[in-house]
């Protein structure tokens, strides 16, 4: 099975809903299994939102101006990094929600603070790959001494 881009979607409601081919056939047409189409269909049926029209993530909060006027207002005065200007703003107890993040986009957006390239693509964690199976082998050993006694 493979992931099918929004017009595919879109393509495969309107091919059965103009009853032209069998299920199976768009399947075979879309490479996708016959159970994967019915899926795609019953959304449809019920005038529910189609897969992949949901929007999964939490829409963000707005930011308030005074807000960001007040960070900056902060980072010029005591000029401190994002992690040592939330704790101060903590200690003076102005809450910003989502502290860290708000201060580090409220630092990008003025131009403060850039990413790091070192952090931008993280680095896929292999462990033991090879290119054949079997050429690598781990064993654990230990020797174990017998003390020899002549009597």
């Amino acid at each position: 099975m493979r992931k099918l881009s929004r017009a595919e979607v879109h393509g495969i409601l309107r091919e059965s809903a103009r009853h032209r081919c069998s299920i199976y056939h768009i399947a075979r047409v879309h490479r996708v299994t016959p159970e994967w189409i019915r899926e795609i269909r019953r959304p449809a049926t019920l005038s529910l939102p189609l897969h992949g029209d949901r929007h999964l993530v939490r829409p963000p909060k707005p930011r308030d101006p005074d807000e960001a006027e007040l960070i900056l207002a902060a980072e010029r005065h005591h000029r401190l990094l994002p992690l040592a200007l939330e704790r101060l703003l903590e200690e003076e107890e102005y809450r910003v929600s989502n502290a860290h993040n708000r201060l580090w986009a409220t630092f990008k957006r003025a131009r403060l603070v850039v990413d790091s390239p070192k952090k931008l693509h993280r680095r896929k964690w292999v462990r033991f790959e090879r290119r054949h199976s079997n050429s690598l082998g781990q064993m654990d050993r230990s020797e174990i001494r017998r003390a020899i006694t002549f009597s």
